[in-house]
This record gives C-alpha cells, structure tokens and sequence, in this order.
C-alpha cells in the first residue's frame, strides 16, 4: 500500500495540476470550474488507476480491481463536482486577498528540472475586472 500511495499520489497530483495549468492559459483565465472538472477527472483517474491494481493484485482478478478503479473514480469525481462551489469561492477569495492571479507562461513541466531560470509566472489579478473574478456571482459570500 505504501508504494502504490508513493507512486499514485505525486504522479496524479503533478499531472491534475499541468493540466489546469496549461488549460488557465489556453481559455485565457476563463471557465475555473470547466479546469477544475478536467484536472479532477484526470487527476483521480491517475491516482486510482495507479495505486488500485497495485494494492489488490494479488487479492482481487482483475476485473474486479477494473470494476473498483471505475466505481471510486466516479464517486470522487461526484464529489469534486458537489464541492465545486466551495472550491471556486475559496480560490476567488484567495484571489481577492493575495491580489495574485498567476498564468505559467514558458513553464518547462519537467518534474527534474522544476527551478529552470526560464520559466516565467506573470500575475494578471490587476487586468481582471472584479466583475470578471467571480465566474458565480450568484453565490452567496
């Protein structure tokens, strides 16, 4: 269990966020819950699918094990999805507060060689019209 965890746990976490990462700069900043949704789903999908077949290979056949990866990943993408509201006022007020709004232009996603000098972070918090910060504007504060 512990090297399915060691395993499934960096690689899912590493992989949801250069996905949301490269779709914030692809729709310009726009549509949080649609990056939310993909990274979750791929996210989870790596992390079960890593660490399930690992841990009961030797318990369950393999169907079983398939059938366990595709009913946990729907249960944990219905549940990122009931907490999607939560998740998109905490980043707004994370926002608002920190005044930061970063975009990874140029970032070079190699896990190795993560602190390379030409990879650049550029805050845009101060061109977004705090009309544009909230994507819910109909959610109570």
């Amino acid at each position: 269990m512990l090297l399915s965890t060691t395993l499934a746990t960096p690689t899912a976490y590493f992989i949801a966020d250069l996905v949301i990462s490269r779709i914030k700069v692809l729709l310009n900043g726009k549509l949080f819950i649609l990056r939310y949704v993909i990274a979750n789903i791929i996210g989870k999908l790596l992390l079960v699918s890593i660490s399930y077949p690992i841990n009961y290979y030797l318990v369950y056949p393999i169907l079983i094990i398939f059938k366990i990866i595709i009913d946990t990943w729907l249960f944990k993408i219905a549940v990122s999805l009931l907490l999607s509201p939560i998740a998109i006022m905490t980043a707004n007020k994370i926002k608002k507060a920190e005044h930061i709004d970063c975009f990874d232009y140029g970032i070079f996603y190699n896990p190795i060689l993560v602190f390379n000098e030409t990879t650049s972070r550029v805050n845009h918090y101060e061109e977004i019209e705090e009309s544009q910060i909230s994507e819910f504007q109909a959610l109570p504060k």
